[in-house]
């Protein structure tokens, strides 16, 4: 019976998305780990940085990020900031110039006009001259010790790509950041899982460091946490996640802005990760190929397994299935815990357990908005509400 097949199917997807794929992960062996060439005793081989910082209005943020790029732990004469400034029209340029002025560490490059985060993060890449690039946040906040951990994973020549540990936080919606560290910890265990079998594709755009030589400019269609591991990936260099290298990232201020957001975020990054089909070839690559159909590509489908299982379900619960009145049961007390959530949300108060069910939803939503238009052919370029 289709309808069966179909209900058996997305709830197996589903189930192998969020339960089973990150089960065999933890169960099949870790590749052998390259030893790394010790650091020289004096410091000659320490690579040099250029912190690339995409900003369009964001003066307030910008002055709180050069400050704490300038008080990482790093030899002065290594590093360099390059503000990328994207047709900002508010005070950030001249906050970028007054602390240009008065530290030779820090660079502008302008755009003019607006051609997005990845349009600036090609112009100043262009510009740079280093060993490594790190792209992060404008209001993404360093430990002081990142580049020394980042310089530290580079020792492995092998390694073209490295990666952090995001920490998200709000004092106006702690709640929000608390459901937004409760997944990361959950996607962050399986990158750690993924680098130890070598088939990590996956990288945080608030903390990205990529080797120079390694670097390929971005459509600005895409968003560089996507395209740019794969692109070292298919140059044949490794994605490695630390997670030592912590970064501090402030969580969405609302509801809205979190569905904006993640609807932006599925729509680039599903576009990004299909314009480099050919690097996971099922062929060529098996294991990077069940790694990104398993991370990426079917969690972008949970919504639609989630709208055909309760679509299917209903019909085959009325015709004595167990198994589906069981699932339908379960799905009917998540959506039923989500407008309970919404709804304390709204009166001002926030109950931890229908909290996190409405942010699920929400999630959801944002990803089912975000492959319906990357299916229509639409593209994002520009982030309009925020600094980026």
């Amino acid at each position: 019976m289709i309808s069966s097949f179909i209900f058996w199917s997305a709830l197996g997807l589903a189930a192998w998305t969020w339960a089973g794929y990150p089960a065999v992960l933890r169960v099949l062996p870790r590749r052998a780990e390259p030893v790394a060439p010790a650091a020289s005793a004096s410091g000659d081989d320490v690579p040099s940085v250029t912190i690339i910082v995409p900003v369009h209005n964001a003066e307030h943020a910008l002055a709180r990020k050069l400050g704490n790029c300038l008080a990482l732990d790093y030899p002065s004469d290594r590093f360099t900031v390059i503000v990328a400034l994207d047709g900002a029209d508010d005070g950030s340029p001249e906050v970028a110039r007054s602390r240009a002025a008065r530290h030779p560490n820090i660079r502008l490059v302008e755009s003019g006009v607006r051609t997005g985060k990845s349009g600036v993060q090609n112009l100043a890449a262009a510009t740079a001259d280093s060993d490594i690039l790190l792209l992060t946040d404008v209001d993404a906040v360093l430990e002081p010790g990142a580049l020394r951990l980042i310089a530290r994973r580079f020792r492995d020549p092998d390694v073209g790509c490295v990666t952090g540990r995001v920490v998200w936080g709000s004092a106006d919606n702690p709640g929000r950041a608390n459901s937004d560290n409760l997944y990361w910890r959950f996607e962050h265990a399986m990158w750690e899982r993924e680098d130890a079998l070598g088939t990590l594709a996956c990288a945080s755009g608030t903390c990205m460091a990529v080797r120079r030589s390694l670097f390929r400019p971005i459509d600005p269609r895409y968003g560089d946490d996507v395209v740019l591991p794969l692109d070292v990936l298919g140059q044949g260099a490794r994605v490695t996640y630390e997670p030592a290298l912590t970064v501090v990232e402030a969580s969405a201020a609302s509801a809205a802005a979190a569905l904006r957001a993640r609807a932006r975020m599925t729509l680039r990054s599903l576009r990004g990760t299909m314009s480099r089909r050919a690097v996971f070839s099922p062929l060529r690559r098996p294991g990077l190929f069940v790694s990104i159909v398993s991370h990426k590509l079917l969690r972008w489908a949970t919504p639609f397994l989630f709208l055909a299982i309760l679509g299917f379900a209903v019909p085959l619960a009325l015709g004595g299935q167990v198994a589906a009145l069981v699932v339908l049961a379960l799905q009917v007390a998540w959506l039923a815990a989500a407008v309970a959530g919404l709804l304390a949300q709204r009166a001002g108060v926030r109950v931890p357990l229908v909290a996190a069910a409405y942010d699920l939803a929400l999630e959801n939503a944002g990803m089912l908005v975000g492959v319906t238009r990357a299916m229509l052919g639409h593209h994002e370029v520009a982030f309009r509400p925020g600094g980026r």
